[in-house]
């Protein structure tokens, strides 16, 4: 199945729910992940770079979350592996749907972006450091970006943004996204799933910790399976 043509309201909420199934939260702290799932059992991120295997479908289940988001979560190590990520819908191959379909929520303004970095080595001209509402959580500030003064853990970021309410999109790597699964403190689990052959150098570490998993977040049903150009996708959303 294709992903061209999704720009109305109703093919965008469509085709998510074609992929996930269920009624889509409104609040809490989300985590949209691809991953491969190891011989093992574990699900191991895949890296962003070149030879890792695409999924235009992926793609479009990671900008549907940013589209509902009122809060986007990123690190400053996500911005260091990619100079090149943005958040603006417009930017993406989905734009006019996904524009379309988060008016259709209420939300006429941009996600914020919250950026989470102990280091202060970010590139100044990084595009996703010029999103309309972009702020920095971190011990010293950066010039020209706003700033929350924050020494504390991922988690308590996270948990002080779930407190202020509205939905919170987590985008962030491994080392982040195990401890939050660690402390409970994910709502839903958007899962993309690789299972076609694929070089072990392009696995990051496990996303989240398995043991406890389908009690935590159970499955809202069984895994829509894709087939892509680079093979076979699962696509799953677990929830509390």
């Amino acid at each position: 199945m294709s992903v061209e043509g999704l720009d109305t309201v109703e093919a965008v909420e469509g085709r998510a729910r074609w992929l996930f199934g269920g009624a889509f939260e409104k609040e809490g702290v989300i985590h949209p992940t691809a991953c491969v799932r190891k011989a093992d059992g574990a699900y191991c991120a895949l890296r962003i770079e070149p030879r890792t295997p695409k999924s235009p479908h992926d793609l479009f289940a990671l900008f549907f979350q940013r589209a509902r988001a009122d809060v986007i979560v990123s690190t400053g190590a996500i911005l260091r592996a990619e100079p090149d990520v943005r958040y603006d819908l417009a930017d993406s191959p989905f734009g006019p749907g996904l524009l379309a379909y988060r008016a259709s929520l209420g939300k006429t303004e941009p996600p914020r972006v919250v950026v989470l970095s102990r280091r202060l080595d970010l590139a100044s001209e990084h595009p996703a450091l010029r999103a309309p509402q972009v702020e920095l959580w971190s011990p010293q500030p950066l010039s020209g970006l706003g700033h929350r003064p924050f020494t504390g853990r991922p988690v308590e970021a996270v948990e002080t943004l779930r407190a202020e309410g509205g939905l919170v999109v987590v985008e962030a790597g491994p080392s982040v996204t195990r401890g939050l699964h660690a402390a409970d403190a994910i709502d839903a689990l958007y899962l993309t799933t690789f299972a076609g052959e694929i070089d072990e150098a392009l696995l990051a570490g496990a996303a989240f910790d398995t043991a406890g998993i389908e009690t935590r977040l159970p499955a809202a049903g069984p895994p829509r399976r894709v087939e892509e150009p680079s093979g076979p996708w699962h696509f799953v959303r677990r929830s509390r």
